[in-house]
């Protein structure tokens, strides 16, 4: 018995096997990336798959049932491929299944139309084909963005559909619309598979944007791993010099303290010995030296907070001229030290720059009260102030004509208690540390430069914006 009626069943025949492989294609696309539709697209292929494979028969063939069963499935086919693509090109309508209904009756009724303009035998094609065109218009406006350059496949993939079959199948071999069937199967295989490469293009491009993406992702991953150890290794360090700095600044702090302390318990064992004695010369005397040394521990207390109020106080930072700051600096300078030790300062133009005004007002007195100390041991005590801009930095310098030190050892100078002089020079060795803190905290540095018996230098850098210290 013969199955396929004639060579054009043939073909439909191999075309629904096509379309059924093509629609499980679909179906596993849907898989992998479900908001393109591809469950419908498939669809469209099953239907197309059912028309082809069921009208290569020769039982079906013939026969009037089948013959408008087959125009609603041509329009299922179309109406499925039309929601599915909607989707893909990002216009998912919100009540798909109305839509994919509307459109079968939208097919009807353009079939209808055009059988009344005496297009009977060519009514079904051409309405189709109609469709085809505002499917391939649908691709080439929006798939060309979310498809790159697999949207011009997908576009000829439904122009290929109306020419093969009007064109080719029914104008050039003139066939009727049953030996045209196999001629549709074959044409919308070609669509499923133009839009099967579509997609995978597309697929292709959103793999790659998401490898782009967890690559960038891995390396800022890796930069902030590499940035975070660092950050680890340098706090460890701080902490661990700092941990080292308390205990060597507590012992010290001890030492200096415990000497004023030992002193005036001494003295006061003196004067009570004294005072039995009735030598209220000698009780005199020692109740003077007590009086000494609890100025000098007054003293002492009266920098360590000062040096704790520089390290923790927040900064008030603003644009000032660095002129006023020294001036007010000389001023306080010159209550305490008096006018005429001051007068030997001699003071060249400063610009401004971003700081703490009390805190830096600090910075002078201590620098400017240090040099005059030491210059006050020459004959003829001579303290200059300058400054310097160096690109993005500011650096000043306070220099005097005093006996100078030792430069071997300059890097004592900022360190808590260390005394270069000993104790023929007052002071209680706290002065510097407090202005290397402020300095600091600003963003500079501070340093010293001096030889014996030619004076010394302290020099502070600023930066010019504010830091972040």
């Amino acid at each position: 018995m013969q199955i396929f009626s004639d060579p054009g069943a043939g073909m439909g025949f191999a075309g629904g096997l096509m379309l059924l492989l093509l629609s499980m294609g679909f179906l596993v696309g849907h898989q992998l990336r479900p908001r393109w539709g591809m469950r419908w697209i498939g669809f469209s292929m099953g239907i197309a798959a059912v028309r082809a494979l069921v009208s290569s028969l020769s039982w079906f063939r013939a026969s009037e049932l089948w013959q408008d069963i087959a125009a609603i499935l041509a329009a299922g086919t179309l109406s499925a491929l039309l929601v599915g693509l909607r989707f893909y090109v990002g216009l998912a309508p919100r009540r798909s299944v109305l839509v994919f209904l509307l459109g079968v009756l939208a097919w009807f009724g353009l079939r209808e139309l055009l059988e009344l303009f005496g297009m009977r035998h060519a009514a079904g094609p051409l309405a189709s084909g109609l469709v085809f065109a505002y499917l391939a218009l649908l691709c080439t406006g929006r798939l060309q963005s979310v498809a790159g350059r697999a949207f011009p496949l997908a576009a000829l993939a439904m122009v290929s559909n109306p020419l093969l079959v009007l064109v080719i199948g029914q104008w050039w071999l003139g066939l009727d619309n049953v030996q045209l069937r196999g001629f549709a199967a074959l044409g919308m295989a070609i669509v499923g598979l133009g839009l099967l490469m579509a997609g995978m293009g597309r697929l292709r491009m959103d793999l790659e944007a998401e490898l782009a993406r967890r690559r960038e992702a891995e390396g800022a991953l890796r930069r902030l791993n590499e940035s975070l150890e660092t950050r680890v290794h340098e706090r460890t360090a701080e902490l661990e010099q700092l941990v080292s700095g308390l205990e060597s600044f507590n012992r010290m702090v001890s030492h200096d303290l415990r000497g004023p302390l030992g002193g005036m318990r001494g003295l006061a064992d003196l004067a009570l010995n004294g005072l039995h004695q009735g030598q209220l010369d000698k009780v005199e005397r020692y109740l003077g030296l007590m009086r000494g040394e609890s100025d000098r521990l007054a003293g002492l207390v009266s920098q360590l907070l000062l040096l704790a109020r520089v390290s923790n106080a927040e900064l008030a930072l603003a644009d000032t001229p660095l002129d006023a700051v020294l001036a007010e600096a000389l001023q306080t300078l010159g209550i305490s030290e008096g006018e005429g030790v001051v007068a030997c300062v001699h003071a060249e133009p400063l610009p401004s720059a971003p700081v703490d005004a009390g805190l830096m007002q600090q910075v002078f007195i201590n620098l400017i009260g240090n040099a005059l100390k030491f210059a006050g041991r020459v004959v003829r005590p001579e303290v200059r102030v300058r400054a310097d801009e160096n690109g993005q930095r500011i650096v000043v310098e306070v220099r005097d004509n005093g006996p100078g030190f030792d430069p071997v050892r300059a890097g004592e100078l900022f360190q808590p208690f260390r005394r270069l002089h000993g104790a023929e020079v007052p002071g209680s060795g706290i002065g510097l540390t407090i202005v290397r803190r402020i300095v600091e905290r600003h963003g500079g540095q501070v340093w010293a430069e001096g030889r014996p018996g030619q004076g010394a230098s302290f020099f502070f850098s600023l930066p010019r914006a504010p830091s972040s210290a």
